[in-house]
């Protein structure tokens, strides 16, 4: 004390600086001095040696270190060693350290960065109140008092070894905005436990609970580590996240509407490593703003994964993939093309229908792919398909009202065709059989309202314009207010025309009806306002058919019969 002229302290041992003893404070020139030299060197960044073991009190009390670095193998630091450091931010100490004094830290107040084990009863009476950024190196149970009145707190990293906080351990920490933690299984949610203004989100450990951050509104960026295995139901669903990375390499549980009407979603960020087989049921359903996502190498894409995903645009399936859900891309607006890989099996009911899909590639391969009904249904936008060689059979409403489609190759290798398989195609003028069709029946409203279609080449081989009920109503309706068929040839295999089959086609002006045709029912040709010729080949064969009513018959609108 009252040394006025000491401007510097030099030692050449630090390790034997740390061991000796002062009374207190001002039996320490440092405290006066502030600069310690180490062999000539001033001392900014103050990283201890390792086989230090213990630091004796007030060993750095008023010493100007920016950071301090304490080597493991440190079992005990004295009290006020640090104390009125006031240049000092940043501080790590390792887990070995068991036993620590009082008053540390006091008056370092610009100490903002600590890495510690979790020591004493209270953090704020070991490093102060003052510390923004805290990262925990052990430690099970966090409680309330523990982290009391670190209200200038912002970032928080948690141990995996934690396996209880205490509800509303951090909620009076209101600049908390950066978390890494532990998702333990409890009935507390998120906000309960660190408050309402956490933007930067990273979960540790091996799961992460249902419900957990549901509703959570400031969520901004979300980091899932590569130690969890699974994401509970709903457990991001509502939430405010904007940004996903998934880190996990192995096969994650992601599960049933785990980031569901989470509105603002833009980005999910797979590892190209990851090994995540199954996207659940509604996982991103209602992301309405989601963008990109580069999806991993699944085998099973859920009900709904993506329905009503407006804003996403372009997606790559996998090679992996083999089967997609019911609704799965339904209503995804902003997506324009896709690409089926030959590996998938099944697609499910409605999966892209009300999409804006425009291209559609089924690619080709071995095995034989099922498709569910309303496949593509209402897709305005689709103007071309290229089915491949895998697609059999063409299930009902498959392009039912895809108003964009002008025209369409049905190939040889499909064999069956759903009801109502072009339904509402206002567009569609010509539909062509491939050569070598196998197709004998046309399925009732195959054509109903398509009312640009002036061209169908019937394969030949066809028997019935099959009939269904719909509505109370059993009838054909295949070509049902088609307004622009002007001619139709029906193949000398046909034996029945369904009811209503060519109901409404008012400009249809001659029609050939073969040998072949036995029974006509009712209101097949009602509405045929701009028939003017019925061609037939045989006489007899024309007093055969039975006609279910005069509506059947066609030769009451067009009021002219041609033999031969």
């Amino acid at each position: 004390d009252g040394c006025a002229s000491l401007t510097k302290v030099n030692i050449t041992d630090l390790a034997k600086w740390c061991n000796i003893s002062f009374s207190d404070s001002s039996s320490n020139p440092l405290y006066y001095v502030h600069d310690l030299y180490l062999n000539g060197a001033k001392i900014t960044d103050l990283v201890l040696p390792s086989g230090v073991t213990k630091i004796e009190q007030y060993a750095f009390c008023g010493g100007s270190f920016v950071s301090v670095a304490i080597p493991s193998g440190v079992t005990s630091i004295g009290s006020s060693v640090f104390e009125s450091c006031a240049s000092l931010t940043t501080v790590v100490i390792p887990n070995s350290v068991s036993d620590i004094g009082n008053n540390i830290f006091d008056d370092c107040v610009n100490l903002v960065n600590i890495t510690t084990p979790m020591l004493g009863g209270r953090f704020n009476y070991v490093f102060g109140t003052q510390v923004t950024n805290i990262t925990l190196t052990s430690g099970e149970t966090i409680t309330v008092s523990y982290v009391a009145d670190l209200s200038k707190l912002k970032t928080l990293v948690l141990p995996v070894s934690v396996t209880k906080i205490e509800q509303y351990a951090f909620t009076s920490c209101p600049s908390l905005t950066n978390v890494t933690t532990p998702a333990y299984s409890n009935i507390i949610l998120f906000a309960d436990i660190f408050g309402n203004n956490v933007t930067d989100l990273t979960f540790i450990g091996s799961s992460v609970p249902d419900y957990f951050v549901k509703d959570y509104a400031a969520l901004r960026n979300l980091t899932i580590s590569e130690s969890i295995k699974t994401i509970g139901k709903e457990s991001f669903s509502g939430s405010g996240v904007t940004n996903v990375t998934i880190k996990t390499t192995e096969n994650l549980a992601i599960g049933n509407s785990s980031f569901i009407n989470c509105t603002s979603l833009k980005n999910v960020n797979f590892l190209t490593s990851s090994t995540t087989t199954t996207l659940d049921e509604g996982a991103f359903n209602g992301c309405t703003a989601l963008e990109t996502i580069n999806l991993p190498a699944v085998t099973s894409i859920g009900n709904f994964a993506f329905n009503n995903c407006t804003s996403l645009g372009a997606l790559t399936l996998p090679t992996t993939l083999k089967t997609i859900g019911n609704y799965t891309f339904k209503d995804t607006t902003a997506l324009n093309t896709i690409t089926i890989p030959a590996s998938v099996k099944t697609i499910g009911t409605a999966a892209f229908s009300k999409s804006g899909l425009n291209t559609v590639v089924f690619e080709n391969g071995t095995t034989e792919i099922s498709l569910g009904i309303d496949l593509f249904h209402t897709c305005a936008n689709l103007s071309s398909v290229t089915l491949g060689n895998r697609v059999t059979s063409m299930p009902q409403s498959m392009f039912y009202a895809c108003t964009s489609l002008t025209s369409f190759e049905i190939p040889n290798t499909v064999t069956n065709l759903g009801v109502k398989l072009f339904r509402k195609c206002s567009n569609l003028a010509t539909v062509t059989f491939a050569s070598g069709s196998t197709i004998t029946i046309i399925p009732a409203q195959m054509f109903s309202e398509c009312t640009k279609l002036t061209s169908v080449n019937l394969p030949s081989i066809v028997t019935e314009f099959a009939e269904m009920t719909d509505k109370n109503v059993t009838a054909a309706k295949t070509f049902e207010n088609c307004t622009s068929l002007i001619n139709i040839t029906i193949p000398s295999s046909v034996t029945t025309i369904g009811g209503y089959t060519f109901y409404g086609c008012s400009r249809l002006a001659s029609v050939t009806i073969p040998n072949s045709v036995k029974t006509i029912k009712d209101y097949a040709f009602q509405g045929c306002y701009g028939l003017t010729k019925v061609n037939i080949n045989s006489i007899e064969n024309w007093c055969d058919i039975n006609f279910s009513d005069w509506h059947a018959n066609p030769l009451p609108f067009a009021g002219n019969l041609y033999l031969n």
